[in-house]
Parts: structure tokens; sequence; C-alpha cells
């Protein structure tokens, strides 16, 4: 007689304890709403303001023994390295060896979430062959970490390949911008 009511008080203590784990189980939280990426409107702002980076490039170059001129195919970068806000992008532009606009390359603003990065390749033929800067123009809403800007220059006509880069460096730089060196 022993062995069924062992079994019956286990019984009875395991359904105790499961409904004080049920009473203690703390209450179910709503889940947050996935975030969506900002829109050109979230970061918008009349006065917000703006720093233009510049960035040399080389699209060509000249072999020093032969003479021969080296095409360079030339990517742009920009990449945000802040981690919680968004930047954007106001203009991206590039310039000719005489300082002749080439080419807008953004028809609107572009919205740049925390971390990301943007590439923009030069087209080939002979505003190629001419390209020898960009000026990008960026902003933010509230203070942010400046982002890196550099130009990345390949070739790969001969044997050898070639590869170098030329980063962005500010020519109007606000004051509420921090550095992320």
């Amino acid at each position: 007689m022993k062995t069924p009511l062992r079994g019956l008080r286990a019984a009875g203590c395991l359904s105790i304890l499961l409904c004080c784990m049920a009473c203690a189980r703390p209450a179910q939280v709503e889940p947050e709403p996935p975030q969506t990426a900002p829109t050109h409107a979230d970061v918008d702002a009349p006065d917000r303001p703006q720093q233009l980076l510049y960035v040399p490039v080389h699209s060509q170059l000249e072999h020093k023994r032969s003479g021969a001129e080296v095409d360079l195919q030339v990517t742009l970068v920009v990449r945000n390295t802040d981690e919680r806000s968004p930047i954007r992008i106001d203009s991206v532009r590039s310039h000719a060896a005489s300082g002749s606009l080439l080419d807008e390359h953004l028809a609107h603003p572009l919205i740049l979430p925390p971390m990301a990065m943007r590439q923009i390749v030069s087209s080939d033929g002979d505003e190629a062959a001419n390209l020898a800067s960009y000026l990008v123009g960026w902003s933010s809403a509230e203070p942010v970490r400046a982002p890196i800007v550099e130009a990345l220059m390949v070739s790969s006509q001969w044997a050898r390949g070639l590869s170098f880069r030329s980063v962005g460096h500010p020519v109007e730089p606000p004051q509420q911008f921090v550095n992320p060196e």
C-alpha cells in the first residue's frame, strides 16, 4: 500500500510545482516591431550641416619605360562608420582634370544605414579617362562619426596588376561631426 500513496503524493507535488511555476512565469512582452530603414523624410532637416569631401583619383597613368597610358578602373566607396545612426549622401559629383563637371551620380539623396557602404564604379570611355576627382557631400540629422570615403584604382592591363587607393579629405568641415581617427 505504500507504493500507490507514494505515486499519488509525487503526482500531487508535481502538479503543485507546475502550478507555482506557471504563476511565477513573467508576463509575455509584445516584441518590438522590426525597425525599418529610415526614409529621406526621416533624416531630412532644413538646417542640417553638410560636409563636403574631395577625393583625388587617377584614371590613367603613364608607363615610365614605354610611355604608354595605363587605364585604371576607379571605384568610389562611401562607408557609414556610425553604428547607430544613418547618414545621407547628398551628392556625388565627378570632375575632369580641367575641373569641369563630368557626372552627377545621384538623382536624389541616398540614405546610408548604420555600418553600410555604397560603391560607384567609373564608366568606361573618354569621360573615365579624364576623371580626376570626386566631390562627395554628406549630412546627418544628429552628430555621427564621419564616413570613410575612398577611391580604389585598379588595372590588370599587363602581366602584373596595379592597385592603390586615395582617401577623401574634408573641404567644408562643419564643427559638429566627429572624426573616426
